[in-house]
């Protein structure tokens, strides 16, 4: 007996952070559509390369053609949020309350047992059995989440102000100066001095103001923004569960690249018109990282008057061999009611929580680095 799996049609592709998108898919056991009118669960397990990732539930209500074996599922911001740009493969769980009228599916039988991809468990605290039928029987079907054009941050240029890059420069002039002088020809039979020496860019960057510079750039993780786009980037919401992206990079490299270390995250938080409900009443950002161990960090703040504003913030050490992630997404939920905004997202290395700033690659500009270019280049060096 074989299960099959399939996309109805050929779409199974979407784009990150699309929660309009939807999987439609179709069962069958040897080639004839599964029959689903007695089922009482429908779960797509997700797993990637590593593993098994998460399940989505699919709501029973919107299976309309019950002898048909189609299912629909949705690529909403429950998936996204537990995703990310990567190659995915699925299997369909089928919970089925009762036994298949005799024949019309093999491999379930009444006394409870099962063959091939299909099992079965028994409740203990009543005499309710339930089956469970798994599809594909051989190999899952995938899916691809491509990446979408803020995934990836593009080239950059480091930061220093002007004050700082004179006062380099200078430095630097007198140390090229000093290496020019070293480098001459060979004087000729009368003592005529030779023609100077050229300094090339391996010279120039092995120069000791260039080695300061890059010292100064290894060392300025602390205090300095790592994520992009943060000054462009607010949520704002007035329901229960409003939530959005609150800078441009691409989480799960980001956080694999700092496993071990000590983070701070901050954020700046307005609200208005609030009243307490039943259910949460909150406004921050929150993030799930699995690793060698699991970690849900994140600054959140309790409002308790009807308006305020302030800066939230939250220290934690980054598991490392970093797998997966959740959530990672500014969150406004006011369970009664009230206006929230959220804005200036901050991680930096460390334990201390300082103001927002944008990172230093989004601050010099490019009429900046031309001048530095040019001046680097009419000292007989290079900068691409």
């Amino acid at each position: 007996m074989s299960k099959e799996l399939y996309f109805t049609d050929g779409n199974n592709e979407v784009k990150y952070l699309d929660t309009t998108a939807s999987f439609n898919l179709a069962i069958t056991q040897d080639g004839s559509a599964f029959d689903l009118t007695n089922a009482t669960a429908i779960d797509v397990k997700v797993a990637n390369d590593t593993g098994y990732v998460f399940t989505k539930s699919i709501d029973m209500a919107t299976i309309k053609q019950p002898l048909a074996g189609l299912i629909t599922m949705p690529v909403d911001a429950e998936v996204m949020n537990a995703l990310v740009p990567d190659d995915y493969t699925i299997e369909v769980w089928v919970t089925l309350s009762s036994l298949i009228t005799p024949g019309s599916q093999e491999g379930l039988t009444d006394t409870g047992s099962t063959t091939d991809t299909t099992t079965s468990t028994t409740t203990a605290t009543t005499p309710t059995t339930t089956y469970n039928a798994i599809f594909p029987s051989d190999d899952p079907q995938g899916f691809t989440i491509t990446e979408n054009v803020m995934s990836d941050s593009g080239d950059v240029i480091p930061v220093m102000s002007l004050d700082e890059f004179q006062q380099e420069f200078d430095q630097l002039k007198t140390d090229l100066t000093n290496k020019v002088a070293t480098l001459q020809g060979p004087k000729g039979d009368k003592g005529d001095k030779g023609d100077t020496g050229t300094v090339d860019n391996t010279g120039l960057i092995s120069a000791p103001a260039f080695q300061s510079l890059q010292t100064q750039v290894d060392n300025s993780a602390v205090g300095t923004n790592l994520l992009t786009g943060t000054g462009s980037h607010t949520v704002t919401g007035t329901g229960l569960y409003d939530y959005g992206q609150l800078f441009n990079n691409d989480p799960l490299t980001l956080f694999k690249g700092l496993g071990g270390q000590t983070v701070t995250v901050s954020v700046d938080y307005e609200y208005s018109g609030f009243i307490a409900g039943s259910s949460n009443n909150r406004i921050g950002w929150e993030i799930g990282l699995t690793g060698d161990t699991t970690v849900w960090a994140g600054p959140w703040y309790y409002p308790n008057n009807s308006s305020g504003s302030g800066r939230a913030s939250s220290t934690f050490v980054v598991p490392k061999n970093i797998t997966s992630i959740q959530e990672g997404a500014g969150y406004i939920q006011f369970s009664g009611s009230g206006t929230g905004t959220l804005s200036h997202f901050k991680l930096e290395k460390g334990s201390v929580a300082t103001d927002w700033s944008p990172n230093p690659t989004e601050i010099l500009t490019q009429s900046d680095y031309a001048k530095i270019k040019a001046a680097i280049v009419a000292l007989g060096g290079a900068l691409s």
